[in-house]
């Protein structure tokens, strides 16, 4: 598959990024991860404030997948040059963190468990190994 039409192929699958996140040639980079839903809200904010502007800090582009009825895990995708993807991901990062210290705040009637605790399952496609 050549390069423009892998560019179409990415481009008809989520959408053209705007601005300075646009991917246009050698070293994008496009990471995949599974995230609780519930900690989806978080990260898109209110009107896609918050996603944009881990859009606009960092010059990757960031989307996380509609709520499929009855899904526990949504589909984030964040792709971009290496460095923005790094900080976009610090930023996520940094977002979920505060997120969870807001709700260890909140008075609970059971002691704390894992349904508070932060996981990103990375997806790894074949031709994105080590050794392609």
């Amino acid at each position: 598959m050549s390069d423009q039409s892998r560019k179409r192929t990415m481009e008809q699958a989520f959408g053209e990024p705007e601005g300075k996140a646009k991917i246009g040639g050698e070293g994008a980079l496009q990471i995949r991860c599974l995230l609780d839903a519930k900690k989806a809200g978080s990260l898109i904010g209110k009107k896609g404030t918050v996603i944009s502007s881990f859009r606009d800090q960092s010059g990757a582009w960031v989307d996380i997948s509609s709520a499929a009825l009855g899904a526990t895990k949504r589909i984030m995708t964040v792709r971009g040059e290496l460095g923005a993807v790094l900080a976009a991901f610090q930023l996520i990062c940094l977002r979920l963190n505060e997120s969870r210290s807001m709700q260890d705040d909140l008075p609970q009637q059971e002691p704390r468990d894992e349904k508070n605790d932060i996981s990103l399952t990375f997806l790894v496609g074949v031709n994105q190994g080590l050794y392609h």
